[in-house]
């Protein structure tokens, strides 16, 4: 009785597991948007993410991708592998571009630039091209630039455009 008790738990557990929703794909990376490098000065950290603190200009960041030998970019789902999430207080606020330095020579490439349309909490979905072409020793990273702040009227910022983080879907 004992055994056919834990026989039953075991397939029902197994089944449970099996039917239970996951990712649609085989792997999943995130990153938080402090792995990115700025490009100039007047940063903003605050609130767990990203943001530019100027009043005017645009603040260009680089954004490192971990790949290894079993998850490079050049082995991601084939719809929308690439997630950059934020919030924007105006329209084409934020832009991004996945792109590739070369390993093997000097240089690299970009894939399109994808902005947001609408303001208030978003996700940005570059295109992978310049992953998915990619030779698995070559390294990965994400271009993120942030339109300047919304200013209150005495110099100070009221709203800026903003990234929290990344991920990658992968095969």
């Amino acid at each position: 009785m004992i055994r056919s008790i834990s026989v039953f738990s075991l397939a029902a557990a197994v089944t449970v597991f099996a039917l239970a929703p996951g990712l649609a794909h085989g792997y999943r990376r995130s990153q938080a948007a402090f792995t990115c490098a700025p490009y100039n000065s007047d940063d903003q950290w605050g609130s767990y993410a990203i943001s530019n603190n100027a009043l005017s200009g645009t603040k260009v960041y680089a954004c490192g991708v971990d790949s290894d030998s079993q998850h490079h970019p050049n082995n991601v789902v084939s719809t929308q592998p690439i997630a950059i999430r934020g919030s924007a207080y105006m329209a084409e606020g934020i832009y991004a571009q996945a792109c590739v330095s070369y390993s093997s020579i000097v240089g690299g490439a970009c894939g399109g630039v994808t902005a947001n349309l609408t303001v208030g909490s978003l996700t940005l979905f570059p295109s992978a091209s310049a992953w998915t072409s990619a030779s698995s020793s070559d390294i990965p990273y994400l271009i993120v630039a942030l339109a300047g702040c919304r200013s209150n009227g005495t110099g100070s910022c009221l709203a800026w455009n903003l990234v929290r983080g990344y991920h990658v879907d992968y095969n």
